[in-house]
């Protein structure tokens, strides 16, 4: 419904107001679908096989989402980026109503903690309104530094509302004990910043420096799609032998190589040379995290809260994307202005070689977000081979 009201609206607010349903109704189905495949496939290696398939899915759904959306954009009309949505939803719907047994858990808590969720989700907005913002004001400014204050004071006011106050918490903070949990969900955090501003920056960079169409920026993104599939499945078949902990090493690295590698584009070069292979190292890396970030987030937790845990992993990939790309925006376009600023010369040639530049550094900080993943994937436990695992 949100995507029909989107594609039909006239306004800027009108858009932002249906993006905005649009994003509850992805908050309240992509933590179910990974809590249906937890619950459902028991097995070690039914559940491996499962999770690659959806990992491949919700990875490649970036990547595909560029593609698809270039390719509706240049041959009908930016619109039916949201019409599209509204036939895939009804058989989505349908195909859930028949195939999809209802699960519940009888005993469980009916109480709502609507003032956790008001704290945090005011918390960690007011903290990405204060990164967004400071391509206006300085990160010392009063702006800045009051929207991330009060942020930061909202959250610490939701961990003490959940450890004293509530009567069935949002998050347990017993949870959080789990240091595969915590390490895992940073790993997607870091992952998932980093990852989110290289898709819309690469997808700038193709159409206002090399001058692509959207349709030839959707199929620039195809390569990405499959290597984030290809990573998915090899991680999948390999998680029950080796365990999440090496693929979420590796993983990152992989993609800091990349990010480190397309921070050397200019506008003097093209797709094949600085886009292509970094691009595909970057979501080759990404897919070969979301299984293992998964499984490791979900291991151990006791069925009752397999919700709430896949719930953690969606919150960090969505958070550490809205962050990432904040800080990445901030980043490159500090560094847009500050050449436009030194410079009389603004023709069209001095104007993309700043832009890329800002791009270029915005990269090269994204591969320090993305090796932080590695460093926090350290922390997970070493691998026991489960029971039965083949």
């Amino acid at each position: 419904g949100a995507s029909l009201l989107g594609g039909f609206s006239q306004t800027q607010g009108e858009l932002i107001a249906a993006r905005a349903v649009q994003g509850l109704g992805g908050a309240i189905l992509s933590p179910a679908t990974l809590t249906i495949i937890i619950t459902t496939f028991t097995t070690p290696s039914g559940r491996a096989k499962a999770l690659g398939l959806w990992s491949a899915v919700a990875a490649g759904g970036g990547a595909a989402g560029a593609m698809v959306g270039g390719i509706l954009t240049d041959l009908v009309s930016w619109r039916w980026i949201l019409f599209v949505n509204v036939p895939i939803g009804v058989l989505a719907f349908v195909g859930a109503r028949i195939i999809i047994h209802e699960l519940k858990n009888v005993h469980a808590d009916k109480h709502l903690d609507i003032l956790g969720a008001v704290l945090i989700t005011s918390g960690l907005s007011s903290v990405v309104y204060g990164i967004v913002q400071t391509d206006r004001y300085a990160w010392t400014s009063w702006q800045t530094v009051a929207a991330i204050g009060i942020g930061v004071v909202l959250i610490a006011a939701f961990v003490l509302v959940e450890q004293k106050f509530a009567v069935s918490p949002l998050v347990p903070l017993k949870l959080l004990k789990s240091r595969t949990l915590i390490a895992s969900n940073l790993v997607m955090m870091f992952m998932s910043a980093a990852a989110f501003a290289m898709w819309f920056f690469v997808s700038l960079y193709l159409q206002t420096v090399l001058g692509f169409s959207p349709l030839k920026t959707g199929f620039a993104f195809l390569p990405q799609t499959i290597a984030i599939a290809v990573a998915a499945t090899i991680s999948s078949r390999l998680l029950t032998s080796i365990g999440p902990k090496p693929f979420l090493i590796i993983g990152p690295i992989i993609a800091s190589i990349g990010f480190v590698w397309i921070s050397g584009l200019s506008p003097h070069e093209s797709y094949l040379s600085i886009v292509l292979i970094p691009g595909v190292m970057i979501t080759f890396g990404l897919g070969f995290t979301f299984a293992p970030v998964a499984a490791a987030a979900t291991a151990g937790v006791e069925p009752r809260f397999a919700g709430l845990a896949s719930g953690l992993v969606n919150t960090s990939r969505q958070v550490g994307g809205a962050l990432g790309l904040a800080a990445l925006v901030t980043i490159a376009s500090d560094r847009t202005a500050s050449l436009m600023s030194h410079s009389s010369n603004h023709s069209q040639a001095f104007v993309a070689s700043a832009l890329t530049s800002g791009w270029s550094r915005a990269f090269f900080v994204g591969g320090f977000i993305a090796i932080l993943g590695t460093f926090s994937a350290l922390a997970i436990p070493k691998f026991k081979k489960p029971t039965g695992a083949h």
